[in-house]
């Protein structure tokens, strides 16, 4: 059933693309505009929908006893692709042809990374459950261990991009999805955790948290140093 169901979402992303293309080909403000719509439309329904039908083949396959992967896993690979190519000429069409209000909000930079986390978070599970023999322990891993390393990592990469941007709003995000990662680890992830693997996490987390406010500092100084040297170049040339 949802082997069958992946093919027709492949269809669906492949007939998407190809429509997106043609949209753009056209070169009018409706042709963008339609284009846009398109692709936001097919980034939230592989995001909320057809994502999730990997994750049935699996649940179908243990049930069924059967070994290796099956279709919906690879083909999500492919469908996965189209979805990256549509929110990149979502985006180029931002830039470069048609300037959207609602892209321009700091609300549609914390929609941006709430999926950013989520189809991540996503692509994780999915491959700890499918390359895992015991899928209740792959589980525990993956939430107590694999997504806080993951948003983590996120995290850090929004805050570098936040910097680099002189933007106030992914700062924010960085430190908001950090904070929200240190609060789970400190309700979740440790529980029923022995006390040295309590020390050990709290270590670790200092750590990170000193990491981090290095390089924000570090970056930050960076950036400024880099803005005035721009000016003062642009103030030298008008002189």
């Amino acid at each position: 059933m949802s082997s069958a169901a992946s093919v027709l979402v492949l269809y669906h992303l492949v007939f998407s693309a190809i429509l997106f293309v043609a949209l753009c080909r056209v070169k009018s403000a409706t042709g963008y505009t339609l284009a846009t719509l398109l692709g936001i439309g097919n980034i939230l329904l592989w995001t909320f929908w057809f994502s999730n039908y990997p994750f049935y083949e699996n649940t179908e396959q243990i049930l069924r006893g059967d070994a290796g992967n099956g279709i919906a896993f690879y083909f999500h690979y492919i469908s996965l692709g189209i979805v990256l190519y549509l929110a990149y000429g979502v985006y180029k069409i931002h830039k470069e042809h048609l300037e959207i209000d609602f892209l321009n909000t700091n609300s549609a930079l914390w929609v941006a990374a709430f999926l950013v986390v989520y189809m991540t978070s996503s692509e994780l599970m999915l491959h700890g459950l499918v390359f895992s023999t015991d899928q209740t322990l792959a589980l525990t891993h993956i939430v107590k261990t694999g997504f806080p390393i993951l948003w983590g990592v996120l995290a850090f990469a929004f805050l570098i991009l936040g910097i680099k941007r002189e933007n106030k709003t992914i700062r924010i995000i960085a430190l908001t999805l950090l904070g929200l990662t240190i609060v789970k680890l400190f309700l979740y992830d440790i529980q029923n955790a022995s006390e040295t693997g309590k020390i050990v996490a709290f270590i670790l987390l200092g750590v990170l948290i000193l990491i981090i406010s290095f390089v924000y500092q570090k970056l930050k100084v960076l950036v400024l140093d880099d803005t005035k040297k721009s000016d003062n170049e642009q103030d030298g040339g008008n002189v």
